[in-house]
């Protein structure tokens, strides 16, 4: 690790303990901590998934805040989000001299489980290991591409197509940017979905396909 990212580079594991999942279909439920006053301001070069219980584990998702939150499940994400997690998803390595800022107070993790089967007496141990280091020169966000269906869908269709734009002009952001880089992509769904397709269009163009 210090070979590639420097002997500044300090790492630690989150994990959510022997949390009992319940046995509904789908459970929410959220974990935070205290960020040590050493590591605020600094950088998360990568983050590696500690996935104990792949069968149940869905998609785990990082923010942070100056705010403590509800813990427990059914729980509600505030703050910022800078890091996501689902199944397939392997380690997340930021390039160099790049990382996400771990600003604010504390940390949070919610994780989602599926239990499909309603099987009692689960218990999972996951969590994510992070790799900080000083700030570095450029600095990593999160974006998320996607639709809500806020109106559900009709009954009985064969096929549906949702189509969803993302503008990155500087009148969507609160700062603005010279260029953007995207350094990972994964996709994700959740029951229902088939297909799912990103893609950078330019002036109308598609440019090309982001994988």
């Amino acid at each position: 690790i210090n070979a590639e990212y420097g002997d500044d580079c300090a790492s630690f594991e989150l994990r959510f303990g022997n949390v009992r999942v319940p046995t509904a279909k789908t459970t929410y439920a959220c974990w935070q901590w205290p960020i040590p006053a050493d590591l605020r301001d600094n950088h998360i070069v990568r983050i590696d998934p500690i996935v104990d219980n792949v069968k149940n584990a869905h998609h785990f998702v990082v923010f942070v805040s100056d705010e403590q939150i509800e813990l427990g499940p059914n729980c509600a994400m505030t703050g910022q989000v800078i890091y996501a997690w689902a199944v397939g998803v392997e380690d997340f390595r930021l390039p160099p001299q790049t990382g996400l800022p771990l600003n604010g107070k504390f940390i949070s993790i919610q994780a989602h489980y599926d239990n499909a089967e309603q099987v009692a007496g689960i218990v999972d141990a996951s969590g994510l290991k992070f790799y900080v280091a000083p700030k570095r020169n450029e600095t990593a966000s999160m974006l998320w591409l996607g639709q809500w269906l806020d109106d559900g869908l009709e009954p009985k269709q064969k096929n549906v197509t949702i189509h969803g734009t993302c503008r990155l002009d500087n009148d969507d952001f609160s700062v603005g940017f010279e260029s953007l880089v995207f350094a990972s992509f994964s996709a994700h769904a959740h029951a229902g979905s088939t297909h799912l397709d990103s893609a950078h269009v330019e002036r109308g163009r598609r440019r090309r396909k982001i994988r």
